[in-house]
């Protein structure tokens, strides 16, 4: 039976290829899940210049598992690390492809609440 109730985040395993490794890396989002017509707002917001990827990323990333420093220890979701990532060719589409899907009921679990 389908339970009427609100999702407030979701999560989302997003497949990053670094550039000269052979093996893909994967780090899980967790973004602030909006209703439709929320979303439909922020995206005529984007359109029309009033809102940046950088800021659309950062209002509603909630949290990142699976980023490690090159010692192998595990990096706390801060602005600097977002900046950091979103400054990267190859992980910044896939940050924001991961926040699309997420707000288009594609992602692959809602997080428990």
């Amino acid at each position: 039976m389908f339970v009427l109730k609100q999702v407030a985040d979701v999560k989302d395993d997003i497949e990053i290829t670094i550039p000269g490794e052979k093996d893909a890396s994967t780090i899980t989002a967790t973004w602030r899940l909006h209703t439709v017509t929320e979303t439909r707002a922020t995206l005529d917001k984007q359109r029309e210049g009033g809102l940046t990827d950088d800021e659309l990323v950062k209002q509603d990333l909630l949290a990142l598992d699976g980023v490690q420093d090159e010692k192998g220890e595990p990096v706390k979701l801060t602005d600097d690390l977002v900046d950091q990532l979103l400054d990267m060719p190859y992980v910044r589409p896939k940050l924001v492809q991961s926040w699309l899907k997420a707000q288009n009921g594609r992602a692959e679990h809602a997080a428990k609440n």
